[in-house]
């Protein structure tokens, strides 16, 4: 479902507390991963909160990989983003706050790809079972405007 995101006023703030809040929270599907890392940054650049009605919904990755495809038909994070978002646009125009996608190695489920917010400095933060990490920016295959 795509919505008119435009971002709202004291939108950097919104998302560099929710950046800072996901530093210190463990991965936990359903509760804090990648996908719901995306939607939160959404959420604090718009208002609009994609992921209302799936937090603490599954339980697994396997439990994700169901509930995507069986509310969406498919389980790829890029062609989930791109129904939600909009066009794709080239990562060099990606700005802060943006979501993007990267690949992720050995891992066919969602698409061989983890979603994550661009942040300043050309760097990506995605949430792993590690913690939240950053990557260089160059290495998103996918990125979306958000607002």
């Amino acid at each position: 479902m795509m919505v008119d995101l435009r971002r709202l006023p004291g939108w950097e703030a919104r998302l560099e507390a929710m950046l800072r809040a996901a530093e210190g929270r463990p991965f936990s599907w359903g509760e804090c991963d990648c996908c719901l890392l995306a939607a939160d940054a959404v959420h604090a650049l718009t208002g609009h909160d994609y992921a209302a009605g799936w937090r603490g919904l599954y339980r697994s990755r396997k439990a994700a990989v169901s509930r995507l495809i069986t509310v969406h038909g498919t389980a790829d994070l890029a062609i989930l983003a791109t129904e939600t978002l909009g066009a794709e646009v080239p990562p060099g125009q990606a700005r802060r706050g943006d979501i993007a996608a990267v690949p992720v190695r050995g891992q066919p489920a969602f698409g061989g790809v983890m979603l994550g917010v661009v942040e300043s400095g050309g760097r990506v933060a995605t949430l792993t079972p590690g913690g939240l990490k950053r990557w260089p920016l160059s290495v998103a295959r996918h990125c979306w405007r958000v607002g």
